[in-house]
């Protein structure tokens, strides 16, 4: 887990990878209600319920990752905040770069496709 890695970089935090996983895997139940977006493309009004339950769940989430990581790492609530922060940087980062790949090859293929078709 990334909190792990950057509470134990940064802080020395003595932390085990399943006291990590049970914490954290409570605190990402909120991401469940991600699935409601599906029920938003169905149509205008539904979007406009789903939309403020998405974002409750995600404001939830953040919440709980913020207790659960004060859990495990056992760190001050400056440290907690430091070390989510630090970790959200890096998946934001790791999804932009995932995201720039595959947009290349994405791209790459249709080229190919257009000059083969």
């Amino acid at each position: 887990m990334l909190s792990e890695w950057v509470g134990r970089a940064v802080f020395n935090a003595e932390v085990t990878f399943q006291e990590l996983v049970r914490t954290l895997g409570l605190a990402y139940v909120w991401q469940a209600v991600g699935v409601l977006g599906v029920l938003g493309a169905a149509g205008a009004a539904l979007s406009c319920v789903v939309a403020p339950a998405q974002v409750a769940a995600v404001l939830a989430g953040l919440f709980a990752w913020f207790i659960a990581a004060k859990e495990a790492l056992d760190l001050e609530w400056l440290q907690v905040v430091i070390t989510v922060v630090i970790a959200w940087f890096v998946i934001i980062a790791f999804t932009f770069v995932a995201g720039a790949v595959i947009a290349l090859l994405g791209f790459g293929g249709a080229a190919l496709g257009g000059l083969l078709g």
